[in-house]
């Protein structure tokens, strides 16, 4: 870091990456997050590490405006066109420029792979956005809701129903809850939901029914096995 200083805007002559580099750290220094992103972003032109072309890409996010954002995923993406995160990256860029087009392809694509493995980033993209981009999110999930772009599962439609709660898009989360259970009503989750939802309503004998169709308590998963015991609880049934 002293050699940096040091060096100063000399840094900036050096030639090929390892100069852009350093001239991307020296202005990082200096507080300067346009200037070193435009110099990370040219290091990742001169090289094939695709950590050159992220780090360029996350110090351009957080530049904000001048900054060289969408080069730099690009890069990031040639470089690593299987990579979740330059899809995380491309999510959150398109929620901060107010374009539900892109976020929603690139969160379509989340989706479409196997085994619910974008979920995870997706639910991180989306629920970090906040002010005007919080709004385009939400446009992103009734996107992916209104073309059935959703997890193979009933967690994973609680959890994109949490995540619509937390961007205050209260029907959405609903709908989602409400066509999870539809959609997967043999679940161990949706049978307990469907039990509180009903016992809530008043309705403790159909409560019961999804109860029993759980099975045995004492074979069901721990988490599971303790939220069964609470609803019996609340039913005046104690296991």
């Amino acid at each position: 870091m002293l050699a940096l200083a040091l060096a100063g805007p000399a840094a900036a002559r050096g030639e090929g990456p390892v100069g852009e580099v350093m001239a991307g750290e020296f202005a990082l220094q200096q507080g300067d997050l346009v200037l070193a992103a435009g110099h990370y972003l040219e290091a990742a032109r001169g090289s094939r590490d695709p950590g050159l072309a992220e780090r360029a890409a996350r110090i351009a996010l957080l530049a904000g405006p001048g900054a060289p954002v969408a080069d730099a995923i690009a890069r990031w993406r040639e470089l690593a066109p299987d990579s979740l995160a330059v899809r995380a990256a491309a999510i959150s860029f398109a929620l901060e420029q107010g374009n539900p087009e892109d976020a929603t392809d690139e969160a379509g694509a989340l989706m479409a792979l196997p085994a619910a493995e974008g979920l995870p980033v997706l639910l991180s993209a989306l629920g970090d956005a906040r002010g005007d981009a919080a709004i385009t999110a939400r446009a992103v999930m009734r996107g992916l809701y209104e073309t059935d772009r959703l997890p193979p599962s009933f967690g994973g439609w609680l959890a994109m129903a949490g995540l619509a709660r937390r961007l205050e898009d209260a029907v959405l989360s609903e709908q989602l809850v409400v066509r999870g259970l539809e959609r997967f009503p043999d679940d161990p989750r949706a049978h307990l939901l469907q039990a509180s939802r009903l016992r809530e309503r008043g309705l403790d004998e159909a409560a019961r029914g999804h109860l029993v169709a759980l099975g045995e308590p004492a074979k069901l998963a721990p988490e599971l096995r303790r939220a069964a015991a609470r609803e019996y609880g609340l039913l005046g049934d104690p296991l």
